[in-house]
């Protein structure tokens, strides 16, 4: 640091006008900003409504509608895929095998049991997956329960089985097979 006050004024004076060039050199000027430097603000040209519809309109229409509405429900889906197809009654993932669906059985037959390839009703099994299976047409079909002639649910398994043979271990919330439930998920009341 130079003791003279005079090198110290020079040397103060040197600094502040290295900070003005610097600060000069970062804010934007007017005109042309110059080959490889992009403008601040970009603008962007008005556009012509693209579907030819008052906006406006469809807007108010939206708006109208009640959200929470206790009739407003999404369209049911279909939990089963196309009427043809026999219900998928389960499938087989994991234990070092191939994966397997199991079908509904028609009439007096066996339940068919297929593999990725294989055909039924027509259609190419795709993907098995713990979830269901995907066709070649693209159906997801999802594992379900059989019911009775009435419509009333399957029998409940007999009372003193252990809870691997009453609950299945992949579905979220349920017990596992040697005691215990998943990470972070609490077992149903």
């Amino acid at each position: 640091m130079p003791a003279n006050p005079a090198e110290r004024l020079l040397l103060l004076v040197a600094a502040g006008l290295f900070a003005l060039a610097v600060l000069l050199m970062l804010l934007p000027w007017g005109g042309d900003p110059g080959p490889g430097r992009f403008p601040l603000v970009a603008t962007v040209p008005p556009t012509d409504n693209a579907a030819g519809r008052d906006v406006a309109a469809d807007s108010a229409v939206a708006l109208a509608r009640p959200l929470f509405a206790q009739n407003r429900r999404p369209p049911d889906i279909a939990a089963s895929g196309p009427a043809e197809l026999p219900r998928l009654a389960g499938v087989i993932v994991g234990g070092g095998t191939p994966p397997k669906a199991i079908f509904a059985a028609t009439g007096d037959d066996k339940p068919p049991v297929l593999g990725i390839g294989q055909s039924i009703a027509g259609h190419t099994l795709r993907a098995i997956t713990p979830n269901g299976v995907t066709l070649d047409n693209g159906t997801v079909l999802h594992p379900t329960f059989a019911t009775g002639a009435d419509g009333a649910a399957p029998a409940a398994p007999p009372a003193g089985l252990p809870t691997m043979f009453t609950t299945a271990p992949h579905m979220p919330g349920m017990p596992l097979p040697f005691g215990g439930t998943r990470p972070g998920i609490r077992p149903p009341n």
